[in-house]
């Protein structure tokens, strides 16, 4: 666990809310991308500590700390075998959003008409209109034809979607044509972002001048957002995991909200967030036109997580009006 300093511990808020919760359901993936954040791949392990029971209760706990939005995550989450039960359960608790982020492969007529009965949203990565591009970023050849497959099966039963696609030296270039591609079969919610310097990301992303611990995060980390990984430590986020909070068998969700670790991690990244800058809405200055949310000049990672970035303005700055650099 990595040590956080420099914070008043006397400052820290002990009333968090937790609005969105992720759960990484496994580190196994089908895939072997080049930029994986937590370099999954077919070789690791399906599951970990947390189980199916363990799953359940942190759906139920969240639930009851009034949590309504959930994100299902991994690895590749399809894989694990009981997450359709997870979905219902989250469903059955009144979620406002349950959302699978899924690289597509095995999203087939069935899964689709599930994820359309239950209301699940769906997130996906989309790398090129070329399918050769596309594979070798993904490490598998045939991946291209297995995620549009999924994603037309997805568009069929009018499953939200919502891609990411993220460039690299291998896709430069590759955004507007595989916009163009997505929105054919009837996906328009496209976000282009870049690679960070995490996992495997680490050997392909654009390195940042700054020395800070946080490069690679946008700065919005934990604000009423938590992530359960596969062995039960707690993030504030799936990016962060290098600064654990907590953990789902020592307190769970509910300690992870009220103890210091959280606490200390928010107050150190607004400190370093909002060094040298005339705001801070922490401190009753807010920054930039949407009122309380920082511009950060859009954080360490350089892009507020709500907006979009990419090719129309500058890759990994934010859009025009968005915020103020």
């Amino acid at each position: 666990m990595r040590i956080l300093t420099n914070v008043d511990v006397n400052s820290i808020t002990t009333k968090r809310p937790l609005n969105f919760l992720w759960l990484e359901l496994t580190q196994k993936c089908n895939l072997t991308c080049q930029h994986c954040y937590v370099s999954s791949g077919p070789s690791l392990p399906l599951h970990s500590k947390m189980t199916h029971t363990d799953w359940l209760a942190a759906i139920d706990e969240a639930a009851d700390l009034g949590c309504e939005a959930i994100q299902f995550i991994g690895g590749e989450p399809m894989l694990y075998p009981k997450l359709d039960e997870l979905i219902e359960r989250s469903r059955a608790r009144s979620f406002s959003l349950i959302e699978v982020f899924t690289n597509g492969t095995a999203v087939n007529d069935k899964r689709a008409t599930f994820f359309a009965k239950f209301g699940v949203k769906v997130a996906c990565s989309f790398y090129s209109a070329d399918s050769k591009t596309h594979d070798t970023v993904t490490g598998k050849t045939g991946s291209f034809d297995l995620t549009l497959g999924g994603l037309r099966n997805l568009a069929r039963h009018s499953v939200p979607v919502r891609i990411g696609f993220i460039e690299m030296p291998e896709n430069e270039g590759h955004f507007g044509d595989a916009r163009s591609l997505l929105a054919s079969i009837g996906i328009d919610a496209v976000r282009h972002d870049g690679s960070r310097a995490l996992g495997r990301g680490e050997a392909i992303a654009m390195q940042s001048t700054s020395s800070s611990k946080f490069d690679g995060l946008c700065g919005q980390c934990s604000k009423g957002r938590l992530c359960v990984t596969y062995s039960g430590k707690i993030s504030p986020c799936p990016m962060s995991r290098e600064f654990p909070v907590g953990d789902f068998f020592e307190g769970g969700l509910t300690a992870t909200l009220t103890n210091e670790p959280l606490g200390l991690f928010q107050d150190e990244m607004d400190a370093e967030t909002f060094s040298g800058m005339d705001c801070n809405p922490k401190a009753g200055t807010p920054c930039g036109p949407v009122g309380d949310v920082p511009c950060m000049v859009c954080g360490p990672g350089n892009c507020h997580p709500d907006f979009a970035c990419g090719p129309d303005g500058v890759p990994g700055k934010c859009l025009p009006g968005l915020c103020i650099p």
